[in-house]
């Protein structure tokens, strides 16, 4: 019979005895053949720490078999001890005990001082033996609370059971009624693309992920840091009505175009948005999308602006703006963007350009040779998440690397240890689209394009990062991307000789600020290395590096003939060398054979 109950009641009257008297239980326990050897105990901790000893006696219990009778015998013996110290009044029997209140702990009152020890745990009606001996068959109570005071040995609260039953049933309620509010029941759909950022990364960069001027979405809506944009959005939302009007667009046509998406647009978000009903979120989406609308047009030229626009006057508004709107914490759907698109600009006044198209016009000024690489590729709408999702997109190669099946795959050396086994660093000029555009070469060349290292893209590569962490159904290249670099940049010297050869442009300030940035952001973040794009770069340069003619012959070559100072020291040597030769031969010719006419 599962004596599960007699356990926990066991439990709960250890911690009333003396200290001796735990050790001995826990000794009996120990030594029996049911347990042995299957708890390890610290014998000196089991001497000083009464918390120790406790959890020690309940992980001894939850190893017995389910048939054994020592539960039960403990608690018997437990409750007629005290029922036999107990002085007989010829009334009742057992100790005196009183209804302990929930998760509050009796306190021994003066007519309780007759009792034998003042440690005696409260049992709510606890009267004769029979009581005593249903306890032990059918425990009517359950443990809830247990505290220890100072100075003073534990007590163990015992909750009555009509008491325990309506916690049980506040609980089962608010199981039923509490809806999470951090993460929303829908973050696992393919629907959810717009994620709070994880805490691993968020420590490490706070500043990338966090909003500075403006606030796009429910997550930062409100933050008194973003007001200033906040003001002026509806002053935007104005000047499109009195433009889209001309053609019979107005605000109610932009309600209903959001409002027939309300559903899908909540379940884009993985925290919840139950703060904000459907009129809050439809006004929400329309003026965070005609804002970002607003800068995409003033940009492409496709509309007439104030010259004096406070918000447009100052050019590094633009620049703060476009990482603002490359925060995963900060995006709205795309297709909200795309069907507010269709309806606030008509298609004579679109000069032939796309929503696609505007977007990467507007991120030329932060990336001024990205735009021109793939405006081809990349001027027709898409289904895109959000404007994170579709900028990161552009920058995934055309040419897809297939995944490996090589079960030995491993990460790569620094370029220190890299260049001492023969591994050349080139700047890539034949990649036509992007930095991830990484190849190994026959004869032990690596080509890496060029990385622009400054605020703007530290930040893009971070949210990409988030993004594709969070977000199970989108390929993995930044994430690669970063672990590659992160292992090539493991000391200033690495990150130095890179610089040297074009393959970063550090705007960070020091090369140590660009290896505390790729060895921070590649930690605690999820890698396969198998499923990579980089998996064959990975394999080859690893190849590469264990041959063993490759790495002697380059490490000769590293050690005497890497700088002129070791050259010249290595050519002194070797003059030496020979020199001392030519003497000892010559030394040994001459003794060997003499000139004529000497002895």
């Amino acid at each position: 019979m599962d004596n599960t109950k007699d356990r926990i009641l066991a439990a709960s009257l250890f911690c009333s005895l003396s200290e001796n008297e735990q050790e001995e239980e826990i000794q009996k326990l120990k030594e029996s053949n049911e347990l042995l050897g299957k708890v390890i105990i610290y014998e000196l901790e089991l001497q000083i720490d009464s918390n120790y000893r406790a959890r020690i006696f309940a992980e001894l219990l939850s190893e017995l078999s389910p048939h054994s009778e020592y539960p039960s015998m403990f608690v018997a013996k437990f409750l007629f001890r005290y029922e036999e110290l107990k002085p007989d009044d010829g009334l009742r029997r057992g100790p005196r005990i009183r209804r302990a209140a929930l998760w509050q702990e009796s306190e021994p009152s003066e007519s309780d001082s007759e009792t034998a020890v003042e440690t005696v745990p409260r049992f709510g009606g606890i009267e004769t033996k029979r009581e005593v001996n249903d306890l032990i068959e059918n425990p009517r109570s359950t443990e809830l609370h247990q505290k220890q005071r100072p100075g003073a040995c534990e007590h163990v609260i015992i909750v009555p059971e009509d008491e325990h039953k309506e916690w049980l049933k506040s609980v089962e309620e608010s199981i039923n009624e509490q809806v999470p509010k951090l993460l929303n029941k829908t973050a696992g759909k393919a629907s959810c693309s717009i994620f709070r950022v994880p805490q691993s990364l968020v420590k490490i960069h706070p500043e990338a992920f966090e909003p500075q001027m403006v606030s796009i979405g429910p997550y930062h809506y409100g933050a008194k840091q973003l007001e200033m944009i906040q003001q002026h959005k509806r002053r935007f939302l104005g000047a499109v009505l009195d433009r889209t009007q001309e053609f019979g667009v107005g605000l109610d046509e932009f309600y209903k175009v959001i409002a027939i998406d309300e559903k899908k647009i909540r379940e884009c978000y993985s925290g919840t948005t139950d703060g904000f009903d459907s009129r809050q979120l439809i006004e929400m989406m329309i003026l965070d999308g005609i804002f970002i609308i607003k800068l995409l047009c003033k940009v492409g030229k496709l509309v007439q602006e104030d010259p004096d626009d406070p918000i447009f006057k100052s050019q590094w508004i633009y620049y703060s703006l476009s990482r603002d709107l490359l925060r995963l914490e900060n995006q709205i759907p795309f297709f909200v963007l795309r069907n507010l698109f269709e309806q606030s600009i008509s298609a004579d006044s679109r000069k032939g350009l796309s929503l696609t198209e505007l977007i990467l016009k507007f991120f030329h000024h932060s990336m001024p040779e990205h735009h021109r690489k793939v405006r081809d590729r990349f001027k027709n709408n898409h289904d895109w998440k959000h404007l994170l999702d579709f900028l990161r997109s552009t920058f995934i190669p055309s040419a897809q690397e297939k995944a490996s099946n090589n079960d030995d795959l491993r990460l790569i050396q620094p370029v220190e240890k890299l260049r001492a086994s023969g591994i050349k660093f080139k700047q890539s000029r034949t990649a036509t689209e992007s930095f991830l555009d990484i190849k190994f070469k026959p004869h032990g060349v690596l080509e890496i394009p060029c990385l622009i290292t400054d605020d703007f893209i530290g930040s893009f590569l971070l949210n990409c990062l988030a993004f594709e962490q969070c977000f199970k159904d989108h390929s993995s290249h930044f994430t690669s991307y970063v672990i590659f670099m992160g292992c090539l940049i493991n000391t200033t010297f690495d990150a130095g000789y890179l610089r040297e050869h074009g393959i970063i442009e550090n705007y960070f300030g020091t090369d140590k600020e660009v290896v505390k940035y790729f060895n921070d952001v590649s930690k605690d973040i999820l890698f396969n290395i198998k499923g990579s794009y980089l998996a064959k770069v990975f394999e080859e340069v690893n190849k590469y590096y264990k041959n063993t003619w490759h790495v002697r012959w380059a490490e000769f070559k590293y050690t005497y003939f890497d700088s002129p100072w070791a050259f010249m020291s290595a050519l002194a040597a070797l003059i030496l060398l020979i020199l001392t030769m030519f003497q000892s031969f010559f030394a040994a010719y001459g003794y060997f054979n003499p000139p004529e006419g000497s002895n």
